[in-house]
């Protein structure tokens, strides 16, 4: 919508255009809207007073320039919470040692943990133990896992029962 012939509303945009930003941009800002909104009632002929629907129309403009903002806060915040979180996998990354990962491991650490409140039956030196997995510890390494108050090798589970 185009505002013509408004004295003083050419003057008011353009003192604040820029300065409140080093970002060059063509975008009418918040502040700016509401200098040239005031400034256009404050001129309007009393005997022709603006339409109910351009007003409603320039409100409307308004509303949604305030909430494209508080869109813009968040996706920046969206984004520095994604930089962040790269910058942790990165330093998580660069920590592994020869830059391989044994899958072997990872699968065996995956199968450990998918166990954790299920009942299995374990391999004891000499007799197999029953009962539900408590714990499991060392995912780095060989997984651990507790099984009725004993520790046990993953490779020790003969049988998952739930």
């Amino acid at each position: 919508m185009a505002v013509t012939g408004v004295p003083g509303v050419h003057t008011a945009a353009a003192g604040t255009a820029g300065t409140t930003s080093t970002e060059k941009s063509n975008v009418l800002g918040q502040d700016a809207f509401l200098k040239l909104l005031i400034t256009q009632l404050q001129n309007q002929n009393p005997l022709e007073p603006m339409k109910d629907t351009e007003f409603i129309a320039q409100m409307a403009q308004f509303s949604a320039l305030e909430q494209m903002t508080q869109v813009k806060e968040e996706i920046r915040g969206l984004r520095e919470d994604l930089a962040a979180g790269l910058e942790k996998i990165n330093e998580t990354l660069s920590g592994i040692q020869g830059g391989d990962v044994d899958t072997g491991e990872l699968k065996a650490a995956v199968d450990a943990v998918n166990l954790l409140g299920k009942k299995v039956m374990a391999q004891a030196e000499d007799k197999v133990i029953e009962g539900i997995v408590e714990s499991v510890r060392n995912l780095t390494t060989v997984p651990i896992l507790l099984v009725a108050g004993r520790e046990f090798n993953l490779s020790s589970i003969i049988k998952v029962l739930t």
